[in-house]
């Protein structure tokens, strides 16, 4: 598709701090510069960025101080993001952007805030089914609060609020299932289970596999399994699990997210909004243990929303013993229950979230949007009456 922004369209992203905040953001920015516009990504200076980052080299990133507030590190935290309000501010001053595009957390609040002060237009993305303590902060000076969740509409009745679903990578879906298995190492007739805790790992979740593995290896000896550990945890979690069969496989990271889950039959994994995309993206159904310090418990609320959808069942990690889990993931034996609740993740609409995002910031920037530019980015329902896709994945 030829290029329909004008070239000299600048717009900023901030979107780091997490894996779930980074990815979405550079999905958005890929399909702008497709359109020809000049995206810069602000991360934070977390190394998760730059792992994440490593699969997007024509991408431009900018790290910035600046991440979350805790009780305990309050004025650590102020002060790290009065130097990202400086480095934002600095970097707009000498490359100023026609709008700045905050994917959320705290890893936003500086850019937005330097935005603010030179006049700066700045859209934000809310990734959860409740707004966070920065989108309900910084909602009522943005230009629009674009939505991954039509059910956060409500809590921000004071801002122009969007549905737009949740932006994925564009490469996911793209490799055939038998391929992602060979390429692992895996057999492609075998179902497989992908264990992970979002990017950066739960401990909560690698010790409740840890204690069921053999035991499932015994009850269930076709599954194949996949764990990615989280980068902290990847040392104890491979000294705990000893030698490993021909097939499981155990990484720290994983920047071939398509690969992983092109692989999968189903999931365990956190319930981050962003985490939720990718396995609707790839129609995969899941057991979804919400991390229970999330903010306003944020992620018990995406999983109920799935649930909602029959494409999840959710596990509260305080209920969750290892004969719980084993029992549930036991259940994904049942091969029809597994299609119907692939049937149900593929009616999610998130596959053009990142045009749908993307349309938003050249409107927002000034930009006359063109009749069929967003071209496949049919703008779907949200997923309160969401339509089917083909191709469901096994």
């Amino acid at each position: 598709m030829p290029a329909v922004a004008p070239s000299s369209i600048r717009i900023a992203l901030a979107c780091g701090g997490t894996g779930g905040h980074l990815f979405p953001g550079v999905a958005v920015a890929e399909w702008l510069v497709d359109q020809g516009v000049e995206a810069r990504l602000l991360v934070s200076e977390k190394e998760i960025d730059r792992l994440a980052r490593e699969g997007a080299p024509g991408l431009r990133f900018v790290p910035l101080a600046g991440g979350g507030f805790s009780a305990g590190r309050r004025w650590m935290s102020l002060a790290a993001t009065w130097r990202g309000w400086r480095q934002a501010r600095r970097m707009f001053q000498d490359w100023r952007p026609h709008v700045l595009l905050s994917m959320g957390g705290f890893a936003g609040v500086a850019p937005v805030l330097a935005a603010r002060t030179l006049r700066i237009p700045y859209v934000l993305h809310e990734a959860n089914a409740f707004p966070g303590r920065a989108t309900r902060w910084l909602a009522s000076g943005a230009k629009q609060v674009l939505l991954a969740f039509e059910e956060c509409r409500p809590w921000l009745k004071s801002a122009r609020s969007d549905w737009t679903g949740m932006p994925v990578r564009r490469d996911l879906g793209r490799m055939e299932k038998v391929q992602a298995r060979r390429e692992l190492g895996l057999s492609a007739e075998r179902p497989v289970m992908l264990v992970m805790g979002g990017s950066q790992g739960a401990r909560a979740i690698n010790d409740l596999f840890l204690a069921i593995r053999e035991t499932l290896r015994s009850q269930w000896k076709e599954l194949q399994t996949i764990h990615v550990t989280g980068p902290r945890d990847f040392e104890r979690v491979s000294q705990r699990a000893g030698a490993l069969g021909p097939h499981e496989k155990i990484t720290a990271f994983e920047t071939r997210m398509d690969r992983v889950l092109g692989a999968a039959s189903f999931v365990v994994t956190r319930a981050g909004g962003s985490s939720i995309a990718e396995l609707a993206a790839m129609s995969l159904p899941s057991i979804l243990i919400p991390f229970p310090a999330a903010a306003d418990d944020h992620q018990r609320r995406n999983a109920e929303v799935v649930v909602g959808w029959g494409g999840a069942r959710m596990l509260a990690q305080s209920e969750t013993t290892p004969d719980r889990l084993l029992r549930e993931v036991l259940a994904f034996r049942d091969e029809d229950l597994r299609l119907r609740m692939a049937e149900a993740m593929s009616r999610v609409p998130v596959r053009q979230a990142a045009a749908r995002v993307g349309v938003c910031l050249l409107e927002a920037a000034g930009c006359r949007v063109e009749p069929g530019m967003e071209g496949e980015a049919v703008f779907e329902s949200a997923p309160s009456s969401p339509r089917p896709r083909e191709g469901v994945p096994t």
